[in-house]
């Protein structure tokens, strides 16, 4: 554990200076492109292939959808080909919705029914994913490892929870269904009340002192409902989980936790001024092969990709002379012997970025999901960089 806790500062600290120096996440296209896909249409008589072009906008709010869309233009953008179409009067809200069924839709490594809802007068105002089987515990562990403790959260009369996403400008729902047999997996656009609920939030404060107690239950969470510049009491106050170990105030290692549907350990770190500037992830790969570690690499880089698009990806071989070409044919191979490392990286926000990334160390595998605090990487590298500079004179 020790050579792995040293190894993820260091990959943390290439990842801050590479994801610094490179493009702000999510990446954006620049205009709008259009791509053709060809679509079955099959009648009673016959079955004939036809072409239909899907415009891809440049900053969709979920999918390649925008809040607000209507019937017509939800089906011109969607990729997929509708099932049905119904229409039918919201038990909730007493709207007359139009229901847009898609089959075998992919959300997140799971195979689920997606309904697409526009109410009269409103527009796109709900995407439900209806995910066969009890999935409702790995989908909670893997959304609250993303975004912390959901703001609603119940277990009766069946298990619901939800969390509000202002940077997405939406709500997550979640939701048992029918016995336990269908998992619910809903967005919906933030209303104006809840939008001005997150906007009242305090952000979290730049510095803290031992004279100015922070009350953090107003303040908003950066990760995993916890605010850069805590203690270790604070993290321990907050944190679910059962602790396994501390050390000396700088670790604090949760192990066996969940993410994404993976158990990991958890390892919170603070800095000399005992404020808490990264939190880290080391996913067990026990008995991964190469197939197996880039399956596995390659689904929680699918995750990020869908929250904050596509990443600021650097591969990192041990022999300067190492034909990249060639290694993209079986990169597994490459990673369990020791000679690749592939690193990955997104700015989330002005004070968050995201790493992601596989190496071997000896005879260890390790496949890091990491957060860290922009202002305090900074600092960290500012300081060994005068440090660096002091030897030097």
């Amino acid at each position: 554990m020790k050579k792995i806790v040293a190894a993820v500062l260091a990959f943390s600290l290439l990842l801050a200076g590479c994801n610094m120096n490179g493009a702000d996440a999510p990446a954006e296209t620049t205009k709008e492109t259009t791509e053709t896909t060809t679509v079955p249409e099959t009648t009673a008589q016959t079955e004939q292939v036809t072409e239909r072009t899907v415009e891809k906008l440049e900053f969709p709010d979920i999918r390649n959808l925008k809040w607000g869309m209507s019937v017509e233009e939800v089906k011109a953008h969607e990729d997929d080909e509708p099932f049905k179409e119904t229409v039918e009067e919201s038990e909730l809200s007493g709207q007359i919705q139009t229901l847009i069924t898609y089959r075998n839709v992919e959300i997140e490594g799971y195979t689920a029914k997606m309904v697409l809802c526009v109410s009269d007068g409103i527009g796109l105002d709900g995407v439900n994913y209806h995910i066969p089987g009890d999935k409702y515990d790995e989908i909670y562990q893997k959304t609250t490892a993303l975004y912390g403790k959901p703001q609603c959260d119940f277990d009766e009369p069946s298990p619901c929870a939800t969390w509000i996403i202002p940077e997405k400008g939406y709500k997550i729902f979640l939701l048992s269904l029918n016995a336990k047999t269908t998992t619910q997996y809903s967005f919906y656009p933030l209303t104006d009340d809840e939008k001005q609920m997150e906007i009242n939030r305090e952000p979290a404060p730049e510095e803290t002192t031992t004279e100015q107690k922070v009350d953090w239950d107003a303040v908003k969470p950066d990760v995993r409902n916890v605010c850069w510049g805590m203690t270790n009491d604070d993290v321990k106050a907050r944190e679910t989980e059962t602790l396994s170990y501390e050390y000396e105030k700088r670790l604090l290692v949760y192990e066996n936790v969940t993410i994404m549907g993976k158990k990991a350990d958890l390892i919170y770190y603070f800095n000399d001024e005992g404020k808490l500037f990264q939190i880290v992830y080391v996913i067990d790969e026990t008995g991964c092969d190469e197939n197996s570690i880039m399956e596995s690499y390659y689904f929680v880089n699918g995750v990020f990709i869908d929250l904050y698009g596509q990443p600021n990806e650097v591969w990192r071989f041990s022999d300067k002379d190492a034909d990249k070409t060639e290694a993209e044919k079986n990169p597994g191979a490459w990673v369990i012997s020791g000679r690749l490392a592939i690193t990955s990286g997104w700015n989330i926000d002005e004070r968050t970025f995201a790493g992601h990334w596989i190496s071997k160390d000896q005879n260890n595998i390790n496949h890091i999901v990491s957060y860290g605090s922009s202002k305090y990487f900074d600092e960290l590298n500012q300081a060994q960089n005068e440090q660096q500079q002091q030897s030097k004179a």
